[in-house]
Formats: C-alpha cells, structure tokens, sequence
C-alpha cells in the first residue's frame, strides 16, 4: 500500500472518529448501518416509517434519545425526501426523553434541558405539518404528536389541534391506502379516555380495512385480535364495520351464527355487555325472533338483566317458558321473571305466580312429561320458595311463611346453606315475634309499597366485578348513587345490604359489598342508601354464580 492511500485511509478515520460517524463507531454500528440503507433504498412510505421504527426502537429501549437524534441527522443530512422523517422522529425522540425523565424524576435536566426539548418537539412537528399533504403518514404521525404534546402541557391549542388532527384523518382516509396512520391516531385519542373522537377514527379504519384488505373477514379477524389485546371500544367499531358489510352479502344463517358468537364475546365483558345487547337486536332486525335458539334467548335476557332493560327481558322470559317447559333453564327463567315482576314493575301478585309455578312444579301434569331431570331441586326453586316466604312474611301471612320456609328446608336437606340460613333467620323472627330485619324490611316496604313508587332505583345503581360469579371465589358489589348537583357538599349516608350477601357481613358505611357464595343459583342483592333526609334510593342485583 502506497504512503499516500495509507494517510488518506488514516486521515479518513481520524476524521470519522472526532465527526462521531454514527455508520462507524454508534453502539449498534452494523444493525445501523443496514437500517440506514434501507431507509435510503425504500421506494414508499411503509417501508420507510417501519425501518425508522425499528432503528427508533433499538434507541429508545435503552433511553438513548440523543444518539438517535444524532444518528439520524448525521446519517441524512441533506436528502429532501428525508428531511420530513428526521423532523419527525426528532420531535418524537425528544418527547419521549421528556416522558422518560419525568417517569425517572431525573429533574436536573427536566428542568435544564427541558424547554429546549419542547422547542425541538414544537418546531420539528410542526415542519412536518406545514410541508405535507393529507396524503402524507407524517402529516398524521405529526399532527398525533403535537396534540398529545398540548395536551399534556395543558396548552390552550389543543383542542384545535384536536379538531385539525380528525380534519386530517378523514382527508387522509380518502387520500391515501396506507392504513397505520389510522389506527394510530385512533390508538392515541382512545389512550385519553375520548372514546367518541376514537370510535370515528376507527371507524374510518375499518372501513378502508374493509375495502383493501380482502374484504370483511379481514375486518373480523382483525376485530377479534383487538378484542383478545383487550381493546374492547376498538373491537367494537371494528365488528360493527364488519356486521355492516355482511347483513347484505351472507345468508341468513351464517349471519345470525358470526352476529351470535360476536355476541358472546361481549357477553362476558363487564363493562361491555350493552354491545351485546345492540347485536342481539341486530339479529332480530335481520331475522325475527324465529332465528333465536333457545340458548340464545337466555343469552339475549341475560345481557338485558345486566344492561338494566327489564321490560324487554320481561318478555323474553315469557316467551322462553312458553316454548321451552322442559328445559332445564325453566326453573331459573321463572325465578328471574318472578323477581322482575315483584322488585321492578312492583307487582307482587304477578311475581308470586312465577315462584308458585317453580315450586308446584312436581304437581304440573305438562312438566311431568318432560321427565325427571324437570322434577330435581335446583337452586332457582329453593330461592322462589324463599320468595314466596319472604312476601307472606312482609303480607304478615305468617302461617304461610312459616309453610314455604318449611318447604324449603325440607327439599334443600343438607345443600343451598346460603338459602337454608336465610330461611331460619326469617323462621327465627316469625317464632320470636319479631319484625324482618330492619335492612330488608325497609327493601320490602320502598319496592312494594304503592306510596313509594318515586324510588325507581333510577339513582341508586349497583354493579359486580365479575359478569358471572364462581362458587368460593371471592367478588365484589359496587354501589353508585347520583344526587341533584345542589352546589352544597354531598351529605354522609348510608348502605343498607340486604338479600343473599353470601359470606359479607356489611356494615351500614360500605358502598362495595366484599362477599363470595358457595352454592350456586342466582343470588339476589338489595340495596337501600339512606340519607339524614331519609331513603334515597334502592336497586336491585342479579347475581349467577355457577361451579
């Protein structure tokens, strides 16, 4: 090798060595290197943006925000069709440096450094958005970032940002077939709890989803990966895109089955039950109430029992007890629709009816047909005989009480304890002399009384923490009220539990009912909140608990 090219290969890396040549001496020198050319060799934004996300990615797990930023403006300095993408990552980088250093309170620069961090997010995001068009990726990535920056800084622009960045959405929608962007910005609104900006967004999404990739089993595939990340508001948007698309194209049956199995993944989703209830009546729009089986029909009750629509779950149980006198579900469709006439629509003759036709039902001569799995104790007819009781008992028929308490004790032997208890204390104060104990009592009299019909239980709201209880597994009760915004301080008051609170003992300053059963059956909770006015409100839960 000739002296001359030796000094100049020499010359060469001292240069590179003191210029910091990110290709050469970066931690991650190869993986860079290869990235950084295929960020040069890539021919359409997709391409480009997932291999900045995998560089971005090697950096910023290990909190090197500035060596990334170094890395990019060193490895593209001039190259106009990247300029925007350095702009952008820039800003990004920074805005997560700024996260990280407030995550690991490191305020020394938080405080030092900061506002020059937020003046490259500011300046570099907004190049981005005034150098692209409503076809560009980065012009949502951009817009996505400097919202979510305004926001968090609690900047008065952020809600026009917030209008700009859906504005851009819906002309990038119609613009341009890259679909990321979407779900980003969707992803982005939805982490700010605004769920009805998020669900237009995704909306948007889907549809595009459905018109460019493969149509709509693209979209229910896609739907049931969100649902199983737990993104339920996203999987949502996306079924309904996809149950859009195949009401008009998919026979009958094979609509009813994909809309039933929809159903039932929202059925066990606490706080997304009233979804189900939407596509149970999808169903019926497309087919009628002839399409229903009879599992379905318990299902479709059910999500309107826990979506509080009683009037129409009314109905279903009627008609189920109709067409279904042998099923096995008989017993705890006629306790449910029992408890709905007596405590909901407030009346006690039509709800006594039901619990008498569970509890004779060994002496119906229709259900003696149906053979002797209709004739077995379950526990929804020890629980109606608990009922009928409970009724006589508050009517001071005491004589009867004391025959349906008998009954029960009899037929339940050595099982259903939780109900069996509930029926000696109520033996207990009939052979005392006593009064129902006060909590109940006060239940009984509000929900029966026609005087008290103001207490509709439209302010006082009960939830559980699970959508269906396990036998010794423990679950929670949740009480909300909702009083009149007076201005004034909400007054102190009080929780009288009652029903079958299984193995809680509440305490009257409890809102949430800590509790857990070992039998099985449907278990009914009461609630009555009192305030120094008086009672407020009362409601009324519904729990299944299974094995």
């Amino acid at each position: 090798m000739s002296k001359n090219r030796f000094c100049f290969i020499a010359a060469f890396v001292l240069t590179a060595i003191s210029a910091g040549n990110p290709f050469l001496f970066a931690r991650n020198a190869p993986v860079n290197a290869a990235t950084g050319k295929t960020i040069e060799e890539a021919k359409i934004p997709a391409e480009r943006i997932e291999a900045f996300e995998n560089l971005k990615n090697e950096y910023f797990k290990d909190n090197r925000y500035s060596e990334f930023i170094q890395f990019i403006k060193k490895s593209f300095p001039e190259k106009k069709d990247l300029v925007l993408y350095v702009n952008y990552y820039t800003a990004l980088a920074r805005y997560e440096q700024m996260a990280n250093l407030e995550k690991e309170q490191k305020w020394d620069e938080y405080f030092d450094r900061g506002n020059d961090y937020k003046t490259e997010i500011e300046n570099n995001a907004r190049k981005v958005v005034e150098n692209s068009g409503p076809h560009d990726p980065l012009n949502i990535y951009a817009r996505v970032l400097l919202w979510r920056f305004h926001r968090e800084q609690q900047g008065v622009s952020h809600r026009q940002e917030s209008q700009e960045l859906l504005k851009a959405v819906q002309e990038y929608s119609q613009a341009s077939e890259y679909m990321a962007p979407l779900k980003h910005a969707g992803d982005a609104v939805l982490s700010y709890g605004e769920t009805a900006k998020a669900e237009g967004v995704y909306r948007l999404y889907a549809e595009k989803l459905a018109r460019t990739s493969g149509g709509a089993e693209e979209v229910n595939k896609f739907a049931r990966r969100v649902y199983e990340e737990g993104k339920f508001e996203f999987a949502q948007v996306l079924y309904t895109v996809y149950i859009d698309n195949i009401v008009k194209v998919y026979p009958l049956e094979q609509v009813v089955a994909n809309l039933n199995e929809i159903a039932g993944l929202f059925l066990v989703q606490k706080d997304f039950i009233s979804y189900a209830v939407k596509i149970y009546d999808k169903i019926e729009e497309v087919g009628g109430n002839t399409v229903f089986t009879e599992a379905m029909i318990l299902q479709r009750a059910f999500a309107l029992i826990k979506a509080k629509e009683y009037l129409p779950a009314k109905n279903l149980y009627q008609d189920f007890i109709k067409k279904y006198p042998c099923s096995n579900n008989y017993d705890e469709a006629l306790f449910k629709l029992g408890i709905i006439y007596t405590y909901v629509l407030r009346d006690m003759d039509k709800g006594r009816l039901c619990f008498e036709q569970v509890a004779q039902k060994k002496e119906s001569v229709s259900l003696k047909e149906c053979g002797e799995e209709a004739q077995k104790t379950t526990p929804w007819l020890i629980s109606s005989l608990y009922q009928l009781g409970l009724l006589s008992q508050w009517d001071r028929e005491l004589v009867k009480a004391k025959e349906y308490y008998t009954r029960l004790l009899e037929k339940a032997k050595d099982g259903f304890r939780d109900t069996a208890g509930l029926s000696k204390e109520r033996l207990k104060e009939i052979n005392e002399g006593s009064q129902i104990e006060y909590g109940l009592r006060l239940f009984l009299d509000i929900s029966l009384k026609p005087e008290n019909e103001r207490y509709d239980m439209s302010r006082v709201d009960l939830s559980a923490s699970v959508v269906r209880g396990k036998n010794k597994e423990p679950v929670k009760v949740f009480s909300n009220y909702y009083m009149a915004d007076t201005g004034s301080m909400q007054p102190e008051v009080q929780y009288l539990w009652s029903g079958n609170t299984g193995a809680a003992i509440p305490s009257f300053d409890e809102n949430v009912l800590d509790t857990s059963y070992d039998y099985s059956g449907t278990k009914e909770i009461n609630l009555v909140v009192v305030s120094p006015q008086g009672v407020f409100d009362r409601s009324l839960y519904l729990l299944d608990v299974n094995e």
